[in-house]
């Protein structure tokens, strides 16, 4: 492994340990989570781009998937927490603010996916049922 592919390695792990100890904590997911995300997000995607058999070997891909999965499961607990409250101790707006962060969460993960389809097909051509994913999603599309 050269220096750079040491380096890039570097940042993917020190991301995914701030959005570990991000997630760690008790508190409900909250829109400070979203720029730890995309740091770990960028870093995922650079290691890949740059160094995919690194990125293969070391399991990024599913590393990453795991975190979205993970913070999915917390909004979606927190959420259900909120549905389940009877009568007057209902918050609704703790659970307006809480579904508003859920949603941007949810956008700007699939930004980020839809990007970096586009990215690796870019990137990686040839490969037809990559190009087919990445040609359904437009640049200019927004969500």
């Amino acid at each position: 492994m050269n220096n750079e592919e040491q380096r890039q390695l570097r940042l993917v792990e020190e991301a995914a340990r701030k959005v570990h100890a991000a997630l760690e904590t008790n508190d409900s997911p909250s829109s400070k989570l979203e720029p730890v995300l995309q740091g770990y997000r960028v870093a995922c995607q650079n290691l890949a781009l740059e160094h995919l058999d690194l990125a293969s070997n070391k399991s990024i891909e599913s590393k990453l998937w795991d975190v979205h999965v993970r913070v999915n499961g917390r909004f979606r607990k927190q959420l259900g927490e909120y549905k389940g409250l009877k009568g007057k101790e209902k918050k609704p707006v703790e659970t307006r603010k809480a579904a508003k962060v859920y949603l941007d969460f949810v956008k700007a993960s699939q930004r980020f996916y839809r990007g970096y389809l586009q990215n690796l097909a870019s990137q990686y051509g040839r490969i037809p049922e990559l190009e087919a994913v990445a040609h359904r999603f437009s640049p200019d599309r927004t969500w």
